[in-house]
């Protein structure tokens, strides 16, 4: 009898592994961390990983940016409202349990922890938040085509205030969990769009 895809039972473990790799940053998890969470063995962790820890952790940042990046595109092409749209997945964030708001964005720890240590994944972890400024910078233009967004608003600008945003609420609330007060920064934050 034939088992699962190998492609199918790498998503899976990778999705196990990002769980681990979330909560406790890449140089925490240890390999018996990632192995136990995947249940799996050691041979075929590097079976399965050949390059360890570090291809799995890459591995994971690409999956994870991919599928919600997927997301982000699908629901935008759905709304009506592109400037609402954005407000939405920023309100999102004081809705997130406390354990989800200590693991911060996946994303931005990446660049965090591993600016120093090693600039190949730092890269990769870049490269995938750059896709969700992308991702603002085309409902933006689409806000300006509905005209939604004025006219003299620049979709490029904003597109960057909005990742500094990300990032720095993904932080804020791992400092102070208020959620009225997140809520207040993200209404200073987010009046540009009106």
């Amino acid at each position: 009898m034939a088992g699962r895809p190998k492609h199918f039972q790498e998503d899976e473990l990778i999705s196990k592994a990002t769980n681990v790799f979330w909560k406790k940053g890449y140089t925490a998890a240890s390999a018996q961390d990632l192995m136990q969470a995947m249940e799996i063995g050691q041979g075929s962790f590097y079976r399965t990983f050949s390059g360890g820890k570090k291809e799995l952790y890459q591995k994971s940042l690409k999956k994870f940016l991919n599928e919600s990046i997927t997301l982000f595109y699908q629901k935008l092409e759905e709304t009506e409202n592109p400037i609402q749209f954005i407000k939405d997945f920023f309100y999102r964030l004081p809705t997130y349990s406390s354990g989800e708001k200590d693991n911060g964005c996946y994303l931005g720890n990446a660049i965090v922890e591993l600016s120093n240590i090693d600039e190949e994944t730092r890269c990769i972890a870049a490269n995938q938040l750059n896709k969700l400024q992308e991702g603002f910078k085309k409902a933006l233009y689409l806000a300006k085509e509905k005209g939604i967004l004025a006219k003299e608003k620049s979709p490029e600008l904003i597109a960057l205030h909005l990742i500094n945003l990300w990032n720095g609420i993904n932080i804020t609330q791992r400092i102070n969990p208020n959620n009225d007060e997140i809520i207040e920064l993200l209404n200073l934050n987010l009046s540009l769009l009106d």
